[in-house]
């Protein structure tokens, strides 16, 4: 794990852990980055970052669900 990765990390479970709310304004923040801001770059790896969140206990499985549902209605 590089050390950006890591300082990210940090950073995001402090931010994130235990609060759904926060999770689920990462998660808008992220559609942004990879809709609005970098597309072409970003939209193929979106399922790697979403398990790289997933795997970091970043995000939690209902919150990735929920959000899932909410972008295919």
């Amino acid at each position: 794990m590089n050390v950006k990765w890591r300082s990210f990390t940090v950073w995001s479970l402090q931010l994130t852990q235990n609060n759904e709310k926060e999770q689920r304004y990462l998660l808008g923040a992220f559609e942004q980055l990879v809709g609005a801001v970098h597309p072409t770059e970003l939209m193929p790896k979106v399922p790697h970052i979403l398990k790289a969140f997933y795997d970091n206990d970043i995000l939690d499985e209902s919150v990735i669900i929920e959000w899932n549902e909410k972008v295919n209605s």
